[in-house]
């Protein structure tokens, strides 16, 4: 070799060596004992291992220990094939050691050459570290990701999915991996999946496939069920993949056809509301005008839409109206056309004005919009107007009844002042004169001849007595009721005190249960009491071993007070004739009275709005009931 060939081998020689140490990739000759002969700057900062002390080591040096038995056999295979070592998704990468005894991934090219008889293999490393970690953080990602996901290289076949698309699709993903795409998809959109596919990859932006007609996907039981695909293309090493997002839509189109349903329904209902129902924008143009506002408005639902609310509305209540509608739409108020508020109307087509009721809500949905629910009220105004002059005629007829009233009041007065005068005066003398008789010409008499006076006697007496039970009984539907708390006890007590006194030879065993309290006018329920405790001591009075009893107690869930006795009792087909004027239900001869106690007792309880009834049987006594409904117990 010429001088001038050696120095040029030496310039191409030093050529080599600077490409090689400036190589950013480690690169690293052995022969084929593995013995390092070449270690360029690279493989110094990735190994962390100064040239001098890797020229002459063995490779192995810098290869975990569990991966050195079949090294060498690796690398011979890779230098006779010219195969290149790739970390690529779904693959395991090439570990490697640095030499304070740290691994990391790395990819590798190995080649062979032949030197001066000696097989020579030259390895190019690159720390895919860093790579290593973006892809397993991709891969985080991807496996948490609230969507089912997966990957698809160019020919179709999965190399990805995610925990979503095992739990869609029933499978596992060992059962996924290496598979055709079309496992996915039902058979007959095999065809349009493929296309879409293709066209996707000659064009490689994001997108969704199947826009425009229903996609579906098909679990491991061969079940179908709706889906919505995105598809986003990967540039990597191996080329463009496409990473598919995959939603189960099962539940949203269930949601839209209960909303595609809703919507009917409630087209159907606002078509057949027997009310106007008109919904209108901002600016109060009618967007919504259904069949009854076109009956009500005499106007065609296809003219009204885009017409002004106020075209509807007679010219005086037109101003103010978009901002009423917009006061009243936020706070739903209700428009009564005879309530507080002024009388509104509408305005038909042909002129014609008519009282209505409206009711307004506002709705947001791109934008305000009202909606007015509309009544026609002519024939309740027609209606309230009539009940309105029926009560003014009423009132006039009240008035005149009050003043008929009160003028037959005073002649009922006059009345009661004439019987209770002019009446009593002849029975006076009638008893006064026969009294005369008796005393001054008794002796000239025989026996019927008196008789005859005392019955004179008695019946002017009987008379005097029926003339105040009458007075009584007009005096207790009269005159302004005072009520107030009346201890029943007390006035019942004093009443048959007086019988007693009246009576004194009489024994009669009486009990009245304490605390009896009502409310009511305490002057008639007195006369009340008299008169009914009257009635018991005079019907028991044939009784050696008289009862009485005044008390309270529950009955058909309401609280009644009784007077019980244990006298003649009466016969209960006759009951109803008991409370009635001049009734009576024993003879005269056999028990005094005028038949006119029990039709005032009535009264009195009838004035507090109660009731009174009668229960008894014939020589067995009778029970007399009456309720007060506003007692206090």
């Amino acid at each position: 070799m010429s001088i001038t060939e050696r120095k040029a081998l030496r310039e191409s020689q030093a050529r080599l060596a600077g490409i090689l140490d400036s190589a950013m990739d480690a690169i690293i000759t052995v022969d084929a004992q593995q013995q390092i002969l070449l270690f360029n700057h690279g493989a110094e900062r990735m190994l962390r291992c100064e040239a001098d002390d890797a020229i002459g080591q063995s490779l192995d040096r810098f290869i975990p220990e569990r991966f050195r038995n079949a090294h060498a056999q690796h690398l011979n295979d890779f230098g006779l094939t010219g195969l290149t070592t790739r970390a690529m998704v779904g693959l395991r990468a090439v570990s490697a050691l640095r030499a304070d005894g740290e691994e990391f991934s790395a990819e590798a090219t190995i080649s062979q050459v032949e030197a001066e008889g000696q097989q020579l293999f030259t390895v190019i490393m690159r720390d895919i570290t860093e790579r290593g970690r973006a892809e397993e953080q991709f891969r985080q990602v991807v496996e948490h990701a609230p969507n089912g996901m997966v990957m698809v290289d160019q020919s179709g076949k999965i190399v990805l999915v995610n925990a979503q698309i095992e739990k869609a699709f029933c499978y596992n993903r060992d059962e996924l991996l290496g598979q055709p795409i079309e496992l996915l998809v039902p058979q007959g959109f095999h065809t349009h999946h493929s296309a879409d596919r293709d066209a996707f990859l000659k064009t490689p932006t994001a997108g969704s496939m199947g826009a425009g007609r229903d996609l579906y996907g098909v679990r491991k039981d061969g079940s179908e069920f709706p889906v919505e695909i995105g598809l986003n293309p990967l540039e990597t090493e191996q080329g463009v993949m496409i990473l598919g997002t995959i939603v189960d839509i099962t539940e949203r189109k269930r949601i839209v056809e209960a909303l595609r349903r809703s919507q009917e329904q409630l087209g159907g209902i606002i078509g057949s509301a027997m009310d106007a129902i008109i919904t209108v924008d901002e600016e109060q143009r009618i967007v919504l005008f259904n069949a009854a506002a076109e009956r009500m408005f005499l106007f065609p639902s296809g003219e009204a839409i885009g017409q002004p609310l106020n075209r509807f509305m007679p010219e005086r209540f037109r101003t103010g109206l978009k901002s009423h509608t917009q006061e009243l739409g936020r706070t739903n108020v209700t428009i009564d056309s005879l309530g507080a508020l002024a009388l509104i109307f509408g305005l038909r087509s042909d002129g014609e004005e008519f009282p209505i009721e409206a009711s307004i809500s506002q709705l947001e949905s791109e934008g305000k919009f009202y909606t007015v629910i509309l009544r026609d009220i002519t024939d309740r105004k027609r209606g309230e107007d009539e009940i309105l002059r029926l009560n003014e005629d009423l009132e006039r007829r009240v008035i005149e009844r009050t003043n008929e009233l009160r003028a037959a009041n005073k002649e009922l007065e006059a009345f009661s002042y004439s019987v209770s005068h002019d009446l009593r005066a002849p029975l006076r003398h009638i008893n006064g004169f026969s009294h005369a008789l008796l005393e001054d010409y008794g002796d000239n008499l025989d026996e019927e001849g008196k008789g005859h006076l005392n019955d004179m006697c008695a019946a002017s007496q009987e008379m005097s007595q029926l003339i105040d039970d009458i007075l009584q009984l007009a005096r207790v539907t009269r005159g302004e009721m005072k009520r107030e708390v009346v201890d029943l006890s007390k006035l019942a007590n004093a009443a048959l005190a007086e019988l007693q006194k009246g009576d004194p030879a009489r024994t009669v065993a009486v009990n009245v249960q304490e605390q009896l309290l009502a409310h009511g006018d305490k002057r008639l329920l007195q006369i009340a009491l008299t008169n009914l405790l009257g009635n018991a001591w005079k019907f028991t009075s044939k009784r050696d071993e008289a009862e009485i009893t005044v008390g309270r107690e529950r009955k058909d869930g309401e609280t009644v007070y009784f007077i019980r006795d244990n006298g003649a009792g009466f016969d209960m087909a006759y009951v109803s004739k008991l409370f009635g004027a001049f009734q009576r239900l024993h003879l005269t001869g056999e028990f005094q009275g005028t038949g006119i106690g029990l039709a005032t007792v009535q009264r009195v309880i009838n004035r507090h709005g109660g009731r009174v009834w009668a229960e008894g049987k014939v020589n067995e006594g009778a029970t007399l009931y009456f309720s007060l409904p506003v007692s206090r117990t």
